[in-house]
């Protein structure tokens, strides 16, 4: 029985991307929109989010040599990250209703191939650099992507008759293609013959696996290790052609992919399942230590020997070949016009940009690369309900029409309600659009006004800084305060700190309520010397003087002197202005308007001149 090919999904799924915006197809199934889709899920939506972070961490990274070792952390963040939203799918999909099933399965396979081109791409364009040798990386890659092989080791090692399981010299073929001869040779172990010592192949094996050079950063300088690896491979080449291994014929086979021989890995090709990682096992054993820009030469010979044609040829296949080429443009046109909602091209484009990757690539219009693809992904994120605010961090990074994009945005944002409107408000403060967000607070405030919602119709009158609207709603609450008595939300004009008053009609609101409070904590002299003022300094629109002055009427009335003279003189004088005032506008008459009025105004004629008495023998007394 052979082995099933053992890849991740993406190994070998014959898909045939859409350009921007249409559908990807499969052999057996159709796959819908490639792109995390555009409708974004719980597990994207965590995926937008938690790369937001890593972004905004990349941001603080200088541009260009020198910030390898911290691009390469931020980089595997961005992996850990795309990996942990396939689990995430994966258990979506356990989870899921039959209808769903599919979606989440087809998003699954689409993150790891994504996951898988990330790699590649970190590799080749942040890791390594072009002239150093790269196949110890490559290896990681191939590993990381096959962890299946992984488990059938485990699996194979703990079977009751681990060299008649069928898939046994499968899994050990595939342990060596990927650069583990020590697994290798912990399976060989398990096998009849070499456990009885009756076939001296397997030693021989055993032996040339265990001296099987493999580089390593740091070890030995790559002519060292190259010298080390060519002694090795003659060995290998002297025991192949003596006839160790001719009455074997899977050691035969080993012994052969040792030896690079073409035609055993054409034997072996369906175990890797794809030309990329074929030519990763080829280069093993033929050039491991091959310098990263040479890669694409092998790409070539690989592809022929996988015999893939038209038919299975897929635009991953484009993108990964495009890599090996260090063709950044075409691997950046590509991404595009596979992943449609620009999470992924948005990412890695940043990344390179960071990496010094991205600087002579301008577009036409005069902007960047790497500032196109933010503005649309960021405009994909603010065009969702619950990502929005993650986009306005995508525009600032763009110092072209970033702000313009953003300013666009925000202005389109329909507040629904006071916390919403609070949020878009801090980012435009954020952003520096001081004129949009001053307009959505008279938004705001109109429609808190039209609702009859005094109290937050003021607070974004005043955030709007809007003097006029302002002094309307304040305006609002002075007639409703003479209506009734009392003054409505009371909480709102408590809390009316310096910063916040913005002309003299909000001021004297605020005077007005803390000449109440003061009343209210019998603080009476204080009381009386703030309502003087506001009427001496003319702060008090003189359309509520006369309110004033009947707010007086309790305190002329207390045992205790609380106005002085003088400030009795001008409260008098105050009621012969606003009296004289009333006679020219002719509004003198026999109703029972007047009638009150005129009531009134002797109440306090008599309190005041009964004040002024009492305070002229409080003056006497002193002295």
């Amino acid at each position: 029985m052979s082995l099933i090919v053992y890849p991740t999904t993406f190994g070998r799924l014959a898909l045939s991307f859409p350009s921007l915006g249409g559908t990807a197809t499969c052999h057996d199934s159709p796959i819908q929109e490639i792109a995390q889709a555009k409708e974004w899920n719980v597990c994207t939506r965590k995926l937008a989010n938690q790369s937001h972070g890593v972004f905004m961490d990349l941001q603080e990274v200088g541009v260009g040599v020198g910030q390898q070792q911290s691009l390469v952390k931020l980089s595997r963040s961005y992996r850990a990250i795309i990996h942990a939203c396939v689990l995430d799918l994966n258990n979506a999909a356990d989870r899921a209703d039959d209808s769903l099933v599919s979606n989440y399965q087809e998003q699954c396979q689409l993150f790891e191939m994504t996951e898988l081109m990330w790699h590649l791409s970190e590799i080749l364009f942040i890791e390594c650099a072009p002239a150093s040798s790269v196949l110890p990386c490559l290896l990681e890659w191939v590993r990381w992507h096959n962890p299946r092989v992984t488990e059938l080791a485990y699996e194979i090692t703990n079977h009751p008759a681990p060299g008649r399981h069928p898939e046994y010299w499968d899994v050990i073929k595939l342990l060596i293609l990927h650069g583990k001869p020590q697994e290798a040779r912990n399976l060989l172990m398990q096998h009849p013959a070499r456990r009885h010592g009756i076939h001296d192949g397997f030693s021989i094996l055993d032996e040339l696996l265990r001296k099987m050079p493999l580089q390593s950063y740091g070890n030995h300088s790559v002519s060292e290790f190259t010298l080390q690896w060519q002694h090795w491979r003659e060995e290998c080449l002297l025991r192949l052609h003596d006839g160790t291994f001719n009455t074997n014929t899977n050691l035969e086979h080993i012994a052969k992919l040792l030896c690079g021989d073409r035609e055993a890995f054409i034997e072996a090709k369906h175990l890797c399942g794809s030309w990329y990682f074929l030519m990763v096992s080829r280069l093993l054993f033929s050039d491991p230590a091959i310098q990263a820009i040479n890669l694409h030469m092998n790409a070539q010979p690989s592809i022929l020997l996988m015999d893939d044609n038209d038919a299975h040829w897929t635009k991953l296949d484009d993108i990964l070949l495009a890599m090996l080429k260090y063709d950044i443009p075409q691997v950046i046109s590509l991404i595009s016009s596979v992943f449609g909602n620009w999470w992924f091209v948005a990412h890695l484009a940043d990344l390179l940009h960071h990496a010094g990757q991205l600087e002579s690539h301008q577009l036409e219009y005069g902007s960047s690369m790497r500032e196109f693809l933010l503005l649309e992904y960021g405009s994909s994120l603010m065009s969702h309900t619950s990502l929005w605010q993650l986009g306005v961090d995508y525009f600032l990074q763009c110092s072209v029409y970033g702000k313009q994009y953003l300013e666009t945005y925000l202005d389109r944002i329909a507040p629904d309600s006071d916390m919403k409107a609070i949020k878009v408000l801090r980012l435009c403060n954020k952003s520096g659009l001081t004129e949009l967000g001053c307009s959505i607070c008279k938004k705001m405030a109109m429609k808190a006004k039209q609702s009859d919602r005094l109290g937050s119709s003021l607070n974004w009158a005043i955030r709007s800084k809007n003097a006029s609207f302002a002094s309307i709603i304040a305006n609002k609450f002075l007639s409703q305060y003479a209506e009734s008595g009392s003054f409505p939300c009371l909480d709102v004009v408590d809390h009316l700190n310096p910063a916040m008053l913005i002309n003299d009609q909000i001021i004297f609101l605020a005077k007005y309520r803390e000449f109440h409070r003061l009343y209210s904590y019998s603080r009476l002299k204080e009381a009386a010397c703030l309502l003087v003022n506001l009427l001496t300094s003319r702060l008090a629109p003189k359309e509520y003087w006369f309110m004033l002055l009947i707010d007086c009427l309790p305190l002329l009335e207390l045992d205790e002197v609380v106005f002085a003279t003088d400030q009795t003189y001008e409260l008098l004088q105050c009621l012969e202005e606003i009296e004289g005032l009333r006679e020219l506008d002719g509004k003198g008459g026999e109703d029972d308007i007047d009638t009150a009025h005129t009531e009134k105004v002797q109440l306090v004629r008599i309190g005041l001149a009964t004040n002024l008495a009492r305070a002229s023998l409080d003056d006497d007394t002193d002295r």
